[in-house]
């Protein structure tokens, strides 16, 4: 847990230093908390009693730095008021220059597992977005 604080309290302050460093303070932070009845990750069923989701992210001129995290709650996993599953993603998006309308974003996930026999593992991603009519959300 001392990891933990220790880096959501360097991961803040590095962001907000970036943005003075670009000579504007206009980062933007979110923080999610959620308590849910059980976990469902990809339509598995992770875990089967309550537990909390917890979230924090910065963003900066497109790009976003952000830890998320499960919490298990009980001991169905052996894991009762540890941490099951952490987070850490970063993510660059923006607007296609000369393409009204279609945007992209760039990224990668490093997701961990702590406490389980479950093995770390990275995911790199990239997409396009189109400005539609009627686009569903």
């Amino acid at each position: 847990m001392k990891k933990l604080r220790f880096l959501i309290v360097g991961f803040s302050m590095l962001v907000c230093g970036a943005g003075e460093a670009f000579g504007e303070s206009k980062v933007d932070f979110e923080i999610t908390a959620d308590f849910f009845s059980k976990y469902i990750w990809r339509g598995q069923n992770i875990a089967d009693d309550p537990v909390f989701q917890s979230g924090f992210s910065a963003s900066y001129r497109g790009l976003t730095a952000a830890i998320w995290g499960n919490l298990e709650l009980t001991s169905i996993n052996g894991n009762s008021g540890d941490f099951s599953e952490l987070d850490y993603c970063l993510d660059y998006s923006g607007k296609v220059p000369g393409i009204k309308g279609v945007g992209y974003s760039i990224g990668a996930g490093y997701y961990t597992f702590p406490g389980t026999a479950i093995k770390d593992t990275t995911e790199v991603y990239a997409g396009l977005s189109f400005d539609l009519p009627l686009s569903p959300s």
